[in-house]
């Protein structure tokens, strides 16, 4: 499953204790490790595999994103520029040449909409869809995606449990009807791609403090169309590294590992 955004380095906190009366000698600061997400590997079902490496700024903003096969040949990219420090283009790559891209564009510090052009013959690139998002607070409650022709358009409406996606209901921009339904449920552990990036804006995994253990997706007709169980095994930090599916039968496949470089 590849299935948006703390950043993927996590900051526990440093503790003085301080008296105040007068000074006496203090013990020295906790120094907290943080992590962040440097790579991760894709198991099929049937065993095979491809990697994906992550590639970050010396500002520490993550600028690419390398897909290989298992025997190292290049198979897709994302690179992401930044304009003031805030995320302006995602481009998509084959192994060989661009092929798409996502345009971000700002009110103020906050991301407004975004737009998907597709490249023409490796000549033009051409409008496909954008969106636009609506908030409350600082939590994208709605994001509407228009097509060229309204009759695909729609619209997602969001809700929170905290600081995790809890349900995300599509409906129809004509019509105003409800197409599906997707409920989630997470662990307590530390999501490593919560706030990697702004790419994937609504993007459960991306906007999610904590790592997915449940996703249904129900039609209005009450019939399902996706159900998963995840579970994961964790490092002494918090964080995932390895990712299951769960099937109905109870057979479990490890779908994905991640591993962390330490930030000094």
């Amino acid at each position: 499953m590849s299935t948006t955004i703390s950043r993927a380095g996590l900051l526990l906190g440093i503790v003085f204790l301080l008296s105040a009366c007068r000074k006496t000698e203090e013990p020295a600061a906790t120094q907290v490790t943080k992590y962040r997400l440097s790579s991760s590997r894709f198991y099929y079902v049937d065993g095979s595999y491809y990697n994906v490496k992550y590639v970050y700024s010396d500002a520490g903003r993550l600028i690419r994103e390398e897909q290989t096969r298992s025997d190292g040949a290049p198979m897709a990219f994302k690179d992401f520029q930044y304009v003031d420090g805030k995320l302006s283009v995602m481009t998509l790559r084959s192994a060989s040449a661009v092929v798409a891209e996502f345009r971000y564009l700002y009110e103020g510090d906050r991301l407004a909409k975004t737009e998907y052009l597709e490249l023409n013959n490796k000549v033009a690139s051409v409008p496909v869809f954008d969106r636009t998002l609506t908030y409350e607070g600082d939590q994208v409650v709605r994001i509407t995606t228009r097509y060229r022709t309204d009759s695909a358009s729609y619209y997602d409406r969001f809700t929170y449990a905290g600081s995790n996606v809890a349900s995300v209901k599509t409906y129809s921009l004509i019509g105003d009807k409800l197409l599906h339904e997707t409920t989630l449920e997470y662990d307590s552990h530390l999501n490593p791609f919560f706030a990697l990036t702004l790419a994937e804006p609504g993007n459960a995994r991306y906007s999610s403090k904590n790592n997915i253990l449940k996703m249904k997706t129900v039609r209005s007709s009450q019939t399902t169309m996706d159900d998963f169980r995840m579970s994961y095994e964790y490092n002494t930090a918090g964080y995932p590294t390895r990712q299951f599916i769960e099937f109905p039968d109870g057979k479990k496949h490890s779908e994905q590992t991640f591993e962390y470089t330490t930030i000094p």
